[in-house]
């Protein structure tokens, strides 16, 4: 995780600002959505921009959302699958069940149809 956040700071907190003031000068520059990234800590609802993923990472209820209010959420985070239109593109209606070796190879989350599913079956 440290070198991803040095990663993240160089390119979003030092390249990209000093790209920007360089090429557009008169234009404001914002490093991300002002992400708390401090998720777990209610505190950091107050502050910024919330991606709140504590249904899809945590398996909380989805009736935690009425509570987790943040000053701007710009995303609650769960994965969905994609409409009907486009798995015919890449699937035969033999391989539409979520366990089929298709729906298998496209899902790239470790927990994601078996978190889908959970939630779905509720």
């Amino acid at each position: 995780m440290a070198e991803f956040r040095k990663g993240y700071n160089k390119t979003f907190r030092e390249i990209l600002p000093e790209i920007v003031h360089r090429l557009a000068p008169q234009t404001a520059y914002t490093q991300s959505s002002p992400d708390t990234a401090n998720w777990g800590n209610a505190k950091s609802l107050a502050y910024g921009d919330s991606h709140y993923w504590g249904l899809w990472h945590g398996r909380e209820p989805f009736e935690v959302l009425g509570q987790k209010i943040p000053r701007f959420m710009s995303e609650f985070g769960f994965q969905a699958f994609p409409e009907m239109k486009t798995i015919r593109t890449f699937a035969e209606e033999k391989d539409f069940d979520i366990n089929s070796d298709v729906m298998k190879i496209h899902q790239k989350s470790g927990i994601g149809n078996a978190a889908i599913k959970q939630y779905m079956d509720m």
